[in-house]
């Protein structure tokens, strides 16, 4: 007589329990067909890239084993050493910029699931080709952007990258340093309400599933760029990497600010969802700043309960 099975549901709750245990993973992989999906999500559904040779050796894995692809939904590219037992703080590489190769490999192609990516220690500040937005782009798909223990060199950089990642709905900003150039700080002044008076047209902008064709191209001179988050978390902290230590001033703040309500997500960002962590003790002005944002979204929120 066979024991009586388990349900499928108890058995990956219990798999569940050994997520940071890849030999348990493994071994449960060649156990049966029951337990082999639940192994083999949490033993790929996120990647880590830190090197050239990673990215080569993760490629093949990708390209020669097809039945894993749909397990694969997180992809962090770390310009940071593999971490070793009594490590600190992240060494960063700024001597190969191996990630700009992305945008000629296979490796995006092959990653129809992905739907998080995570760029760790990019420091464009010292490495200008290190942080290639060509590169990234080849990741059009992805729902979630994850910048961390990074710097930017400029606002523009981070705002060609959201650009070139239009599905983007989740931005996380977490100890990131960002540059200001001349024409960034044209943001500080910028003026946030559209020029079209139609509320039509506005509201029929909203849902975009209801806007003519006609009135596409009209829409584009509305919103610069066709960034709609749903989701928004700055942290303001130290760096864990040893190189340099993260600057976000309040106009970069504010510039950053300024930009996302200039862009449709002014509509579909909920001021619930946004999420700003360490910058109680940074000063009058910042806080400011970060109001000035919560109360555009709620206002925006408004009216678009409004039209609706």
């Amino acid at each position: 007589m066979h024991a009586p099975r388990l349900p499928n549901e108890l058995t990956d709750y219990a798999i569940d329990f050994l997520h940071d245990d890849p030999d348990a993973l493994r071994a449960l992989a060649l156990t049966s067909y029951t337990t082999l999906p639940s192994a083999r999500y949490h033993l790929f559904h996120a990647a880590q890239l830190h090197s050239a040779d990673d990215l080569a050796k993760f490629t093949v894995l990708v390209e020669h084993n097809p039945h894993l692809r749909p397990y694969i939904q997180s992809l962090t590219l770390s310009k940071a050493a593999r971490p070793t037992l009594g490590t600190r703080v992240s060494t960063v590489d700024t001597s190969s910029p191996w990630e700009t190769t992305l945008a000629a490999s296979s490796l995006p192609v092959h990653l129809t699931a992905l739907k998080t990516l995570h760029l760790n220690n990019f420091l464009s500040f010292w490495q200008p080709t290190s942080f290639s937005v060509l590169s990234f782009a080849a990741f059009a798909r992805i729902q979630s952007l994850h910048i961390s223990d990074s710097s930017l060199r400029s606002f523009t950089e981070l705002r060609l990258l959201l650009a070139a990642l239009p599905d983007v709905r989740a931005l996380v900003l977490d100890g990131v340093g960002i540059g200001m150039k001349p024409e960034d700080l044209t943001w500080l002044n910028f003026d946030l309400v559209p020029k079209d008076d139609d509320d039509e047209q506005r509201q029929q902008l909203i849902d975009g599933t209801q806007t003519p064709l006609e009135l596409r191209q009209r829409a584009q001179s509305l919103f610069r760029d066709p960034v709609a988050l749903t989701s928004l978390r700055i942290s303001h902290r130290s760096s864990s990497a040893e190189a340099f230590t993260p600057s976000l001033s309040v106009n970069a703040l504010t510039v950053l600010f300024n930009y996302l309500l200039a862009t449709p997500t002014v509509f579909s960002l909920n001021a619930k969802h946004v999420v700003l962590d360490g910058f109680d003790a940074l000063g009058e002005d910042t806080n400011n700043a970060i109001k000035a944002f919560r109360d555009a979204l709620v206002k925006a929120s408004r009216e678009r309960d409004d039209w609706a």
